[in-house]
C-alpha cells in the first residue's frame, strides 16, 4: 500500500509542473458558494466541483468580471460549441449517471490581472433547465443572458427559453421544447449598484447578491413576468454610469410545487470603461456642473420669489418651455446632436422667451400668460406620475395610450385651477421651482430625480423608448431629495401666498402703462407751455375776436347784393 502512495505522489509531482507550464491551475469549488480570486494575463484556470450529490442533475458554472472579457469552457481547449466569451458568462453541465464531479476552464486574454467572481450552482432533477431550449446561440444549453443592443438610453437583453426538469441521462433525451411552452414562466429581476459607484468593490457586492435563486428572491426587484409564448427580448431603460444587475428567474409548477432556476446574471453600466472620450469615467463634465448650478439657483428663486417678479418668471418659464419644444423638434427633425443640438436649442429657447415676454408686454393677458406656466407645471406632474411604478404598467407601451394619458395628466391641474389664476401661478412656481433646485442637487450628487423630466423627453425623441421597462434607481439619496422637494414646495407656496395676500393679483400691462405715461407726459408738457395769454380753448388759438377775420364780424348782405 505504501508503494502505491509513493507512486501516486511521484505522478502528482511530475504532472503539476507540466500543468503549471501549460498555464492551467486548479481551483476547488463548493456548490452554491461564490469564490473570489484574481486571474493573471494569458492564464487558464481549472475549476472543479467534487462530491456532487446524486439528486443533482445539472450544474451551472458562472464567472463574472466588472467589464473585461474572459472565456469559459467545458473543455481544456475552447471550441465554438463548448465555450462562451464575455464579462458575465456561464456554462451548464448536465451530469451523467454516477458522475460526482465536474470541471470547467476560465481563460483570460487580457494584459492585466482581473478580479473574478465564480460559482457553481447546482439544480436537482425537478428544477427547470435555464437555456435548455436554446435554438439561437452557440451552446447547446445556454443559461446566459445575451446583449442584443446597448446604448446610453436602452439595453435589450435576449435569453434562450428554458426546458422543463429531467433526470440524468434520460433514455429518450431531454423533453421536446415544443411540448412544454405553457409549463414555464419567466420573471425579470434587477438590482441597482450604488448610484454612480464605478468601483470594483461595489460591483462585486452587487453581483454576489444575484447568483442563486435565493439571492435573487431576497435582493432583486421583480420587473415583469413573461410566459413561454412571449418573445424572449427584454428592453430596459439605462443611465450612463449607473450600474445595474439583471437576471431571469424561470419557474416550473409541478403538482402545486414550485421549482425555480436562475439564468447567469449580467451587469451593465451603459458606458465604456475603456474609452477615454465619453467613457464611464468622463460622464461628469464642466457643463454638467454648470447646468446643475443654474438649475438650483433659478429653481430656488422661482420657488420663493417667482410671483413677486412676474416678468422675470415669464421669461424663465418661457425659456424652459421652448427648450423642451425645440429640443424635441430638433432631435426628431434634424440630425444634429451633442453640443450643436444644445447650442441650437438654447438660442431658439432664448428667442422664444423674449417673444413670450414681449407678448405679455403688449397684451398683458394674465390668464393666457399663466397658462404657459401652468402647462409646464402639468408637464412636471405627468412626468412624475410616469416616473413612479404607475409608468411600469404594460398598457403604456403603446404610443397612443401613453400619449393620450400623458396629455390628460398635463392638462388636468391647469384646467381645474385656471379660474384661480393667481393661486395657480403661485403653486406652479413653488412646485416647479423646488424641483429645479432638487434636480440640480441630484445631478451633482448623482441621484435619479433629474431623470423625471429626462425620461419623458426621451419618450418623445428616442425610438422604442416607450416600449422599454422604465426602471430607475431609487436609493437613500433620492428619498432624502424627495423629502426636500416636498418641504421646499410647501414652504415656497406658503411664503408666496402670505407675502402676496394684499397685493394685486398681477402687475398691469406694461404697454398700457407706457401709453398712459406717454399721454400724461404730453398733457403735462402742454400745460407747462400755456401762459395767461393762451386761449382757454385750443380751437380758438387762431381766432381774432373783433377783427375783420373774426367770424363774429361777418355782416349781413345788402339787399342789392342779394338781387
Amino acid at each position: 500500500m505504501s508503494y502505491i502512495v509513493v507512486l501516486l505522489s511521484f505522478v502528482c509531482v511530475c504532472i503539476s509542473p507540466y500543468s503549471l507550464a501549460q498555464g492551467q491551475l486548479g481551483v476547488s469549488l463548493i456548490s452554491n458558494k461564490e469564490k473570489e480570486l484574481n486571474i493573471k494575463p494569458n492564464v487558464t484556470l481549472q475549476f472543479y466541483l467534487t462530491s456532487i450529490h446524486q439528486n443533482v442533475a445539472h450544474v451551472v458554472f458562472q464567472a463574472h468580471t466588472q467589464f473585461r472579457n474572459i472565456t469559459v469552457s467545458t473543455t481544456a481547449e475552447p471550441t465554438y460549441s463548448t465555450s462562451v466569451n464575455g464579462s458575465h458568462v456561464g456554462v451548464l453541465t448536465s451530469l451523467h449517471k454516477l458522475q460526482d464531479n465536474a470541471t470547467w476552464y476560465v481563460t483570460s486574454w487580457n494584459d492585466a490581472d482581473i478580479h473574478l467572481v465564480v460559482i457553481a450552482v447546482t439544480y436537482s432533477s425537478t428544477d427547470p433547465v435555464p437555456g435548455g431550449c436554446n435554438q439561437e446561440f452557440n451552446l447547446q444549453v445556454d443559461p446566459n443572458l445575451n446583449l442584443a443592443k446597448v446604448t446610453t438610453d436602452l439595453t435589450v437583453l435576449q435569453y434562450p427559453h428554458a426546458n422543463v426538469a429531467y433526470n440524468r441521462d434520460p433514455k429518450l433525451g431531454p423533453p421536446v421544447c415544443e411540448s412544454i411552452k405553457n409549463n414555464l414562466t419567466y420573471e425579470l429581476y434587477e438590482l441597482y449598484i450604488t448610484e454612480r459607484d464605478l468601483s470594483e468593490l461595489a460591483f462585486t457586492l452587487a453581483i454576489k447578491k444575484m447568483l442563486t435563486v435565493g439571492d435573487v428572491l431576497k435582493n432583486g426587484r421583480k420587473l415583469i413576468s413573461l410566459s413561454s409564448s412571449d418573445k424572449a427580448n427584454l428592453s430596459m431603460v439605462t443611465y450612463p454610469g449607473q450600474g445595474v444587475v439583471w437576471t431571469v428567474l424561470v419557474t416550473q409548477l409541478v403538482n402545486t410545487t414550485i421549482h425555480q432556476a436562475v439564468y447567469v446574471p449580467m451587469a451593465s453600466y451603459a458606458c465604456n470603461f475603456e474609452s477615454n472620450e465619453n467613457g464611464c469615467n468622463n460622464i461628469d463634465t464642466a457643463w454638467t456642473w454648470i447646468a446643475a448650478s443654474f438649475s438650483a439657483v433659478v429653481g430656488i428663486f422661482i420657488c420663493f420669489l417667482g410671483h413677486r417678479h412676474f416678468k422675470t418668471e415669464l421669461f424663465i418659464f418661457g425659456g424652459l418651455t421652448f427648450t423642451l419644444i425645440f429640443f424635441i423638434v430638433f432631435s426628431i427633425a434634424t440630425d444634429i446632436s451633442g453640443m450643436d443640438l444644445a447650442i441650437a436649442t438654447a438660442l431658439f429657447a432664448l428667442l422664444g422667451a423674449v417673444l413670450w415676454l414681449t407678448f405679455w408686454w403688449y397684451c398683458g393677458l394674465a390668464v393666457f400668460s399663466v397658462l404657459l406656466v401652468a402647462l409646464l407645471f402639468g408637464y412636471l406632474v405627468a412626468s412624475t406620475l410616469f416616473f413612479t411604478p404607475f409608468g411600469n404598467i404594460p398598457w403604456w407601451r403603446s404610443n397612443l395610450n401613453y400619449g393620450m394619458t400623458f396629455a390628460c395628466a398635463v392638462l388636468i391641474l391647469p384646467v381645474i385651477f385656471l379660474y384661480w389664476t393667481k393661486t395657480l401661478n403661485i403653486i406652479s412656481c413653488a412646485v416647479v421651482g423646488s424641483y429645479g433646485f432638487v434636480a440640480g442637487v441630484s445631478m451633482a450628487a448623482h441621484g435619479s430625480l433629474a431623470y423625471i423630466v429626462v425620461n419623458s423627453v426621451k419618450s418623445a425623441v428616442v425610438h422604442d423608448f416607450i416600449k422599454a421597462i422604465p426602471t430607475t434607481p431609487f436609493q437613500y439619496s433620492d428619498i432624502i431629495l424627495c423629502a426636500v422637494w416636498g418641504i421646499l414646495a410647501i414652504v415656497g407656496l406658503c411664503i408666496q401666498l402670505y407675502t402676496e395676500r394684499h397685493q394685486p393679483d398681477f402687475p398691469p400691462c406694461p404697454y398700457k402703462m407706457h401709453k398712459q405715461k406717454r399721454e400724461e407726459a404730453r398733457r403735462q408738457q402742454h400745460l407747462n407751455t400755456q401762459t395767461e395769454r393762451s386761449p382757454l380753448l385750443e380751437d380758438a388759438v387762431n381766432i381774432q375776436y373783433g377783427g375783420l377775420n373774426s367770424p363774429s364780424y361777418a355782416r349781413a348782405p345788402h339787399l342789392n347784393e342779394i338781387t
